[in-house]
């Protein structure tokens, strides 16, 4: 019964709530009533028989119908795949999101096979796998993924093929080998991109032709390679052998995803280097400084050891080793993590060896000078090659203080050109009378000396040491062996295109996290984060949709929740619908009967004299006001009314409710509850600068807050909307603001009075992957990411930008209701700074950055009015108001995306 503990032991109580999530939470679902599940075809491997196995309904697998490499998605909605040593688990792959697309032909439950589909129209499918389906928007009964492609023979028909041996990639003169990576002149590519040769044709790669770093492919995410383990690459032009476990193809990440090159690998073949065995870092140390001092607690993330060493625990137990080489330096990202190499110490200038902490003298801050007092800090220190300070040559800044006219000192931070701990000020010291032997190399340099363990362990390292000096301070750099962080769930705030319920395509533009679609098989689909296992972003939920009975409509099995068997014909609960299975799947019997004029009408379901039908009630079905254009129809223009018809667009399913307004005054909207307050714009941010500081390297006081990710990386980090709101604006502003967003929200006035409008605006954004002008968003929901200063610079050349990637910073602020009214929904924007300085003081500017008025909160005021506007749109009282202040003053009050809901 092994097998059978394997696929179900864990999995009952998961099937369970999934059932009752489907029954609406209120009574326990009927019990799951065995059928006989289809037989596989004959044309299988049946050297494989996996007893005790059951499909995600429930229903127990017969073993004479099992064959090897056969997946099926268990009761604990974990993919499971059947082996010669029985059903064997697959947790990376996650299936309960997997669901086959809508069909008129899908035949009955006794057929062997079902329709068979490719991932490719599979939602959360594998590209290269071939799945068999028994109805839309159910879980697929069972799929295998081919060796080499999957392809279409007809809808409903797949079947997969061996990798090509030729693929058919037309040159000026021939054709292209599969793989081949090519630009101008073959006439494939373009001056600005590669294209790679796969087995359907050409494929644009999305890498520079010009060599310039590498670009990210955001489609190449939530797949596993040939051996389960998880692909996280977004680099554009990676490769992996296998997409899905069993495939044995090449693929490569493109623009457009996971491009198969139509060549075959190797599963066991490594695509790069061979790795060594390095051994495993320890959990923790009790290693000892020379002076006997323990170091204190756990291993710090990017710790370096020499080679040789294992490492016990206080009961004298192993707790890991590093191997290799005792005169090579590596890194642990993580304790307990795979070390990584850092350097040979034979390179490192010194003596060629590695110097553990136990040859290490300990340092105290203070010590360096001479003045430690008793109690000092201790400052860390971590194995390192014995290694020499840079020369007086190759650093810019040096210094003779007065109480040591008779020598010259300077400073760098560790793993900047060393081997010293990351985190961790070093000095340099050299005497007067050896300095200029130092500067021709006549003399042997010192060590580094451990100066102060900066906090946050962020040491500042100047790209250019001849430039400037390094410090302890703001600093975004990683120790090296840190494992690259995983993506993002998308760069588009959006998930793939899908057909809902009634055919109708919603393309990938018209998509955005916590949309909900009524799906194939009247199922709720939500777009959510691309993950592994759900790389369309599409997340599956057991909602039923698309019938005026509304939540007691079957699931997408078939059964009918037991409370809804309870249920007369009609069914009443605060809304007046008009019985069950009435409803239209048909988007000709929508006719959109507008009576107030309204450009762009929406109706909800339960609304169906405008509607023109019985819908869901919890659906809102969006109309489009089209007018004649000779003998068509195109969109009314602004204004337009003669001849005006409309015609049915599109539906959205109201996860909280539809709202019908009275009198089809205005259009009918999904209820969005309220949120108590704001939160902050970003995860974990940390503040550069507050509203109203007066700065002088920008001529003016500061409009708004600058703020970066604290300890983490800041560009690409999503941007979170502050609160309910509607999306005024949402685009490129032509400024070194780049992308921005404004947004629109009431606050509820505790007095029982009219609901106070504000709005939040964000600058320095990615135009990629923005919200959508007019749509309505809740408190916390991805509204787009930070852009790369660097990006900014290239995109405004003429503005005379400066700074590197470190100025890469989120602008936002709050702005009053009559500020924000001067923008309307242009592309306008609030200037950055006022011009309350007439002149430029460079000195002033210099000694402003150790300024640390710029970043205290205390010194922000609530709200503030700009002096001498430049931008000749900002000059309200009290404009610009402070999101700390103001997210203080609004906590426990609602705040909404419509007036009415907070009134």
């Amino acid at each position: 019964m092994a097998g059978f503990r394997q696929l179900l032991g864990a999995s009952f109580v998961m099937a369970s709530t999934a059932t009752v999530l489907a029954a609406g939470c209120r009574e326990e679902a009927a019990p799951l009533v065995p059928s006989s599940p289809p037989r596989a075809p004959q044309d299988v491997d049946r050297s494989c028989r996996c007893p005790d196995g059951a499909y995600s309904t429930g229903e127990l697998i017969d073993p004479d119908d099992t064959f090897c490499d056969m997946q099926v998605c268990g009761r604990d909605f974990i993919s499971y795949a059947c082996t010669k040593n029985g059903w064997k688990s697959q947790a990376q792959d996650r299936c309960s999101d997997r669901a086959c697309p809508d069909h008129p032909d899908y035949p009955a439950s006794d057929d062997p096979e079902g329709l068979t589909f490719c991932g490719a129209r599979v939602i959360n499918g594998h590209p290269a796998g071939l799945y068999h389906c028994f109805g839309g928007g159910q879980i697929p009964r069972w799929w295998s993924v081919c060796d080499g492609t999957c392809a279409a023979t007809s809808p409903g028909d797949a079947e997969c093929r061996p990798p090509r041996e030729a693929c058919d990639c037309p040159l000026p003169r021939g054709q292209a080998e599969c793989g081949a990576r090519v630009c101008l002149p073959s006439g494939a590519g373009n001056e600005r991109t590669k294209y790679v040769c796969g087995s359907d044709g050409w494929h644009d790669l999305g890498v520079s032709c010009s060599g310039a770093g590498p670009a990210s492919c955001t489609a190449c995410r939530g797949i596993q390679d040939s051996q389960g383990k998880e692909a996280i690459t977004s680099v554009c032009g990676d490769e992996i052998c296998g997409l899905g476990i069993g495939n044995e193809s090449r693929w490569v990440c493109g623009k457009e995803g996971w491009i198969n090159a139509g060549q075959p690998c190797d599963p066991d073949e490594r695509l790069g280097p061979a790795e060594e065995d390095l051994g495993r870092c320890p959990l923790a140390s009790t290693t000892r400084y020379g002076s006997g001092q323990p170091l204190p607690g756990p291993i710090e993330p990017g710790q370096t050891f020499c080679g040789g060493q294992r490492f016990y625990d206080h009961h004298g137990l192993p707790t890991g080793e590093i191997k290799g080489d005792p005169a090579t330096l590596y890194a642990c990202p993580t304790p307990g993590g795979e070390p990584v190499l850092f350097t040979a110490c034979a390179g490192a200038g010194g003596d060629g060896t590695c110097k553990r902490m136990t040859e290490l003298a300990p340092w105290h801050e203070g010590d360096i000078w001479g003045q430690a007092t008793e109690g000092a800090p201790h400052i860390p220190q971590w194995d390192r090659c014995d290694e020499r300070c840079p020369r007086p040559s190759e650093v810019k800044y040096k210094y003779r203080g007065d109480e040591r006219p008779n020598e010259w000192w300077y400073r760098v931070c560790g793993q900047h050109g060393n081997t010293g701990r990351f985190g961790t000020l070093y000095y340099c010291r050299i005497s007067s009378e050896d300095y200029d032997a130092a500067l021709a190399g006549e003399v042997e340099m010192g060590e580094l000396l451990p100066a102060e363990a900066c906090a946050n362990s962020e040491c500042n390292a100047m790209e250019d040491p001849m430039a400037n000096y390094d410090r302890c301070g703001d600093s975004d750099a990683k120790p090296v062996g840190t494992p690259p962080e995983p993506p993002p769930g998308s760069a588009v705030i959006g998930c793939d295109s899908l057909h809902d319920y009634q055919g109708t395509l919603v393309p990938q533009r018209d998509t955005r996290r916590g949309l909900r679609v009524c799906g194939p098989g009247k199922q709720i689909y939500e777009c959510s984060d691309r993950t592994l296992g759900r790389p369309s972003g599409w997340e599956v939920k057991p909602i039923s949709c698309g019938t005026d009975c509304g939540e007691c409509g079957p699931d997408p099995y078939g059964r009918t929740p037991p409370y809804c068997r309870e249920v007369p014909g009609t069914f009443n609960r605060g809304l007046k619908w008009l019985g069950c299975d009435n409803s239209t799947s048909d988007p000709s019997e929508i006719e959109c009967n507008d009576s107030a004029g309204t450009p762009d009408p929406a109706y909800c379901g339960s609304n169906s004299g405008p509607l023109g039908a019985n819908g869901d009630p919890r659906m809102l079905y969006h109309c489009r006001a089209m007018c004649p254009r000779g003998t068509t129809s195109a969109p009314c223009a602004e204004g337009e009314t003669a001849g005006r018809t409309y015609e049915f667009v599109r539906s959205e399913y109201c996860q909280f409710g539809c709202v019908t307004t009275p009198s089809n005054a205005a259009s009918d909207r999904c209820y969005l509850p309220p949120a108590l307050g704001f939160t902050d714009p970003i995860d974990n941010p940390r503040l550069l600068k507050i509203l109203g500081y007066e700065d002088p390297c920008w001529g003016g006081h500061h409009l708004g807050q600058d703020v970066v990710v604290n300890g983490g990386r800041t560009v690409g980090a999503g941007v979170k909307a502050m609160a309910p709101g509607r999306v005024l604006f949402a685009g490129d502003n032509g400024s070194s603001y780049h992308a921005t967003v404004r947004i629109e929200h009431f606050v509820e006035d505790p007095s029982g009075g009219p609901a106070r409008r504000v709005c939040s605006f964000y600058g320095h954004l990615s135009r990629d992957g923005l919200i959508k002008e007019g749509e309505t968003v809740s408190m916390g929901q991805r509204i787009g990411s930070i852009e790369s200063w660097e990006e900014i610079k290239k995109a405004h050349p003429t503005l005379g930008l400066t700074g590197g990637e470190e100025n890469t910073h989120l602008h936002y602020v709050l702005l009053s209701d009559a500020l924000c009214r001067t923008f309307g929904t242009s592309d306008g924007a609030p200037c950055g700074y006022d011009k309350s300085l007439s002149s430029f003081d460079e000195q002033k500017c210099k000694d402003s950055v150790y300024d640390a008025g710029r970043t205290d909160p205390d010194e922000e005021p609530a709200t503030f009015t700009a002096v001498n506007d430049r931008c000749q749109n900002s000059m309200h009282t009290d404009g610009f108001i402070s999101p700390l202040h103001f997210m203080n003053e609004t906590q426990g009050r609602k705040v909404c995306a419509a007036r009415a809901d907070c009134e």
